[in-house]
């Protein structure tokens, strides 16, 4: 009987784990992207968009990239920004990008970020990028890993061309993208 117990207690481990989606799946990886998912959530609360239009009644949070990229994302579903309820969006076609206040491109979409970038220009959409390669091709703001810390920079050149405005204590925490660098 304990047997039988026991052997029904990991099966439905397994089962929920699984299901959960947590089997598979790399633990450093999935606490960087937590740390990243909340990372960008309090950037965003330093940030002041345009006048949205009036019909938005969410805070769109646009992931584009693979499947597997966009399932590292999470955002608190009880929390607000802009005193909007928060709704997560994965793509993987940026032509499918509609009103959003925010895009994370992923690294997948390194060959398209120059289209994708171009068909949002005059969209006030903050881009997000964890890599180094889409950031020199004009994303707004990059993750980095240093010391087992998720820190970010800013690229103002490419902020200031926006309608978007950063409060000015994201400038003294973030590192600042040298205009040579470009």
């Amino acid at each position: 009987m304990i047997i039988v117990r026991r052997h029904i207690f990991i099966v439905t481990t397994v089962l929920v784990l699984l299901c959960s989606g947590f089997v598979g799946k790399n633990p450093q990886i999935v606490h960087e992207y937590e740390l990243k998912s909340a990372t960008l959530f309090k950037i965003c609360n330093y940030v002041t968009w345009p006048a949205p239009r009036d019909d938005n009644q969410t805070f769109d949070i646009v992931v584009i990239g693979t499947p597997e990229e966009i399932a590292r994302f999470s955002f608190p579903s009880n929390k607000l920004l802009n005193n909007k309820a928060i709704r997560l969006i994965g793509l993987d076609d940026y032509l499918l990008i509609d009103d959003c206040q925010v895009l994370f491109i992923c690294q997948s979409k390194l060959e398209e970020v120059s289209q994708i970038l171009e068909f949002i220009q005059d969209k006030n959409i903050l881009t997000f990028s964890d890599n180094e390669a889409l950031f020199e091709q004009g994303v707004m703001i990059n993750f980095y890993v240093d010391e087992n810390r998720v820190k970010f920079e800013l690229n103002p050149e490419v902020i200031s061309r926006s309608n978007i405005k950063l409060h000015s204590q994201l400038y003294s925490i973030g590192k600042i993208k040298n205009k040579q660098s470009n």
